[in-house]
């Protein structure tokens, strides 16, 4: 079985990609009736090279590929993908992918990194253990806000209601940092 579980790990994935990229090429190909129209064109056309269709599909063959080979010698595949994925970037070949849209696919790749992580919990486990669950999220929290809201109350910068706010609002988005 050698041959036969790298033709399994990483070929089969492979042209299973390119089938989905040759798909999704066909059916984001502008017609050619639509062509001539400038309200369709926005430097090169989706579906073709240097597009952002084009480019996104090549982004995600090359990072699957890479993130299934770095799996295959005992290495993260999260790191493999992130390498292709700086890789491309530097050496232009995904330049059809805008700002706008790279932010659309970070967004939606780190909710399915959430989505994965949240499946991959154990509900029973984290029943069972729900008081230290609780006081692991609930603590760090409320230690936060209140030292904000301190800190911001003695420095004479805020009331203390309003260093609450400012506490609890800084709580919420620092795990995101």
């Amino acid at each position: 079985g050698g041959i036969l579980s790298v033709l399994k790990d990483c070929v089969v994935p492979a042209v299973l990609t390119l089938g989905a990229f040759v798909v999704a090429w066909l059916v984001c190909n502008p017609s050619p009736a639509r062509l001539w129209k400038d309200e369709y064109y926005i430097g090169a056309q989706w579906g073709f090279p240097g597009g952002p269709v084009w480019d996104t599909m090549v982004l995600l063959g090359m990072c699957s590929l890479a993130g299934r080979l770095f799996g295959r010698i005992g290495l993260p595949p999260l790191a493999g993908m992130l390498l292709m994925g700086f890789a491309l970037r530097q050496i232009n070949l995904v330049s059809g992918i805008s700002s706008m849209l790279n932010s659309k696919l970070r967004d939606l790749a780190l909710s399915i990194i959430m989505c994965r992580a949240g499946l991959g919990l154990d509900l029973v486990r984290l029943w069972k253990e729900r008081g230290i669950t609780t006081s692991l999220s609930l603590v760090p929290c409320l230690v936060e806000c209140l030292t904000v809201a301190v800190v911001s109350y003695t420095a004479g910068l805020l009331s203390f209601s309003w260093g609450l706010m400012l506490g609890f609002l800084i709580a919420d988005v620092s795990p995101a940092v």
